[in-house]
């Protein structure tokens, strides 16, 4: 599977840095998260929590958490931190 380096670059700020608020995942446009947020779980990176209709939280699944550590994301993986 393949993801975008936006896409790793917000499933590894919620998996390592347990964020759960939009605003303070690189200060990006609410729209572009929640677009980002919904094309991770459809690729079963994420899991997503509902109340009211609206997106509450999320957090990594095993396979998300597979993809952080993947050689082929490597690059990345050491561009953020670790």
């Amino acid at each position: 599977m393949k993801i975008t380096k936006e896409e790793y670059e917000v499933l590894y700020c919620i998996a390592r840095n347990g964020l759960m608020d939009f605003d303070k995942l690189y200060e990006r446009k609410l729209i572009s998260i929640n677009t980002i947020i919904n094309k991770l779980e459809k690729k079963g990176l994420l899991k997503l929590s509902y109340r009211d209709g609206k997106i509450y939280g999320f957090m990594e699944t095993p396979k998300g958490e597979k993809i952080i550590t993947d050689k082929k994301y490597e690059m990345w993986f050491n561009e953020l931190g670790d």
